[in-house]
C-alpha cells in the first residue's frame, strides 16, 4: 500500500510539474469568498487546489484511524472480560464430579431457616447473603483504560479471578 501512496505522489507530482512547465505564462481572475483576484497565474491556482485536497484527505485518514483504534480498545476490554469469564469459568469445580462427589456433611449447629413472608408467601432473604452475595467475574467501568500486561500468559489460566 505504501509502495502505491509513493507511486501516485509521484505521478501527481509530475503531472503538476508538467501543467507547470506548460502553462507559465497563463493567468486567471479568480474570486473566493466574494473577493476578486485578477491575474493570477493558472498554475499556482492548481497548486493551491492540490494542498487544499491533500489537507482534506490527510484529514479525514486521522479521522478514519482514530476510529480504529477506539474500536481497537472496545475490543480489547471485551476480550478482557471474556477472558475474566472463561478463567472464572474454569477455575469452578465441574458439575460432574460434584454429582458424583457425596455433599458436605452439614454442620453441627445449623443456621436458623429465613422467617417466612406472610404477604408474599415467599421466602425473605436473610441479611447475610444481602452482605455476602455469590461470587463472580468483576468487571471494571466501562470507561476504564485497561492494556493488557504483557508477563500475563491468557492460555495458561492468566490472572486468578
Amino acid at each position: 500500500m505504501r509502495v502505491f501512496f509513493f507511486f501516485m505522489v509521484l505521478i501527481i507530482a509530475f503531472g503538476f510539474l508538467g501543467f507547470v512547465a506548460t502553462n507559465l505564462d497563463t493567468t486567471v481572475d479568480v474570486t473566493v469568498f466574494a473577493k476578486p483576484y485578477e491575474a493570477v497565474p493558472l498554475w499556482w491556482v492548481v497548486g493551491v487546489t492540490l494542498i487544499f485536497i491533500a489537507v482534506l484527505i490527510g484529514s479525514y485518514a486521522i479521522a478514519e484511524g482514530a476510529a480504529a483504534r477506539l474500536e481497537n480498545r472496545r475490543l480489547r476490554r471485551e476480550l478482557h472480560k471474556l477472558e475474566t469469564e472463561i478463567n472464572y469459568l474454569r477455575t469452578q469445580p465441574s458439575v460432574s464430579s460434584s454429582l458424583t462427589s457425596e455433599p458436605p456433611a452439614p454442620p453441627e449447629a445449623a443456621a436458623p431457616s429465613p422467617p417466612e413472608d406472610s404477604e408474599k408467601g415467599g421466602v425473605t432473604e436473610s441479611p447475610a447473603h444481602r452482605d455476602h452475595p455469590p461470587s463472580a467475574p468483576v468487571y471494571g467501568n466501562e470507561n476504564d483504560d485497561w492494556s493488557p500486561d504483557p508477563d500475563d500468559d491468557v492460555y495458561s489460566g492468566g490472572r486468578a479471578v
